[in-house]
């Protein structure tokens, strides 16, 4: 599975991508919003991982409200990352941009939480 991983934060980002590259998933991975959006209209990814409280011009707000109304996009999992409460995040979510999220997970997470949620969504992405 091919995996985005859009987060600011350099040691988060290098944490998510050795746990998921232990797992065997391929990761590719955004500092900001500019580089993430390039990434999402050239890369056809599997997952995006997404921090929604990244600095700079476009937020993580702004990449899943992209990421929502754009049919090419619109399908691919998110899940949802923030420093804020779980329950701010679902609050403040504009039109439903959040609906289709698999989980939104309050940092610090537990990685097994995360590892599980993944491979559910990719047991469900399996073709037989």
């Amino acid at each position: 599975m091919l995996i985005l991983v859009i987060e600011d934060e350099e040691p988060t980002r290098r944490g998510l991508q050795a746990l998921l590259e232990s797992a065997g998933h391929t990761v590719c991975w955004a500092e900001s919003g500019e580089s993430a959006l390039t990434l999402l209209r050239r890369e056809p990814v599997d997952l995006v991982l997404l921090d929604m409280t990244l600095k700079g011009r476009i937020s993580g707000w702004d990449l899943a409200w992209y990421k929502y109304a754009n049919p090419r996009t619109r399908a691919i999992p998110l899940i949802v990352t923030t420093a804020a409460e779980e329950e701010d995040v679902r609050d403040r979510s504009r039109a439903d941009v959040l609906a289709d999220a698999k989980c939104i997970l309050s940092k610090p997470f537990d990685s097994t939480k995360l590892m599980t949620i993944i491979n559910s969504i990719n047991e469900d992405t399996v073709i037989d």
